[in-house]
């Protein structure tokens, strides 16, 4: 089912990781970067980016150092799929074909959603880790389509 709300482009604007014992940490620090798009064809796309990565040494990805590359996969997640909405429960399932997480390929994830003005937020299941429970809070805003001349 598709919910008109979601179709276009959002553009990241906070990412946070919110602990049950009352920490809040952002994985990728004050000033993330990323978009996410839903097509009507029920289609996603996924970029998610610190915005203080390191530049590479060389300006071949196919000569970075093993720590360049480790640093650059560390402050970044990308994926894409399909996307399943379910009204009723407020989730959106994103269906994963492909991801720089390889644990994620042909996984669903699932968020709760939540719609305000122009801004949408998606946040994860409460995920166990380490006697603690996590959940992601991202919150995205739509990015107004450009008038072509």
């Amino acid at each position: 089912m598709t919910d008109e709300r979601f179709i276009g482009g959002w553009s990241l604007k906070s990412y946070e990781a919110i602990c049950s014992d009352g920490r809040v940490t952002q994985p990728y620090g004050d000033a993330p970067y990323g978009k996410i798009i839903y097509d009507a064809d029920g289609n996603l796309g996924v970029l998610l980016t610190a915005s203080d990565r390191e530049k590479f040494a060389s300006d071949n990805p196919a000569r970075s150092t093993p720590d360049e590359a480790k640093g650059a996969m560390d402050k970044m997640m990308a994926y894409c799929g399909t996307y399943a909405i379910d009204n009723e429960k407020q989730i959106v399932t994103h269906q994963l074909e492909a991801s720089s997480f390889p644990n994620w390929e042909n996984s669903d994830q699932v968020r709760i959603f939540t719609f305000d003005g122009n801004q949408l937020k998606l946040e994860s299941l409460p995920t166990q880790f380490r006697d603690v429970t996590w959940t992601l809070s991202l919150v995205w805003e739509r990015i107004e389509p450009q008038k072509r001349p």
